[in-house]
């Protein structure tokens, strides 16, 4: 093989690697859209690629910017709304509904612990006359200091 046919051969070669490259980032372009509720734009909602790991959140004006290709299969979803299964278009709204079955299923948990004694038997009661001559103090608390008993 002489030297002119390598490297016509290395050019062609070398096209078509950047075409099939091309084509790949082609596929993959950036769509954006808005989510919305009856209130106006809904933060933090998610927007997934059905059945991948591809998604984004909402910003502070509902607007999300996806890595897919338009006519995807989306999800939306949002605590306390219900899902929205759609087709993925650049420009597109959603519009969530609320899902009160869904706010009746949180349960708020608290952790600590405190005896029964401890929340109500903690009243006391100071009178003006022992804040009266404890001179020049910063602050209230301080001037309660050594006054109520625990």
């Amino acid at each position: 093989m002489n030297h002119f046919v390598r490297k016509t051969l290395q050019l062609l070669l070398a096209a078509a690697l950047l075409c099939c490259v091309q084509s790949a980032f082609a596929q993959k372009a950036s769509v954006t859209g808005t989510v919305v509720d009856a209130l106006g734009p809904v933060v933090g909602a998610t927007v997934i690629v059905e059945g991948s790991d591809v998604g984004a959140q909402t910003d502070l004006d509902g607007k999300f910017i996806l890595n897919a290709k338009e006519g995807t299969a989306i999800v939306v979803s949002c605590m306390g709304y219900r899902d929205v299964r759609t087709v993925l278009s650049d420009g597109m709204l959603v519009k969530l509904e609320e899902d009160t079955t869904v706010l009746e299923e949180v349960v708020v948990v608290g952790y600590g612990v405190q005896k029964k004694e401890t929340l109500s038997g903690a009243i006391s009661v100071v009178k003006d006359e022992q804040l009266q001559n404890k001179g020049s103090l910063s602050s209230p608390l301080q001037a309660l200091q050594g006054q109520v008993p625990g």
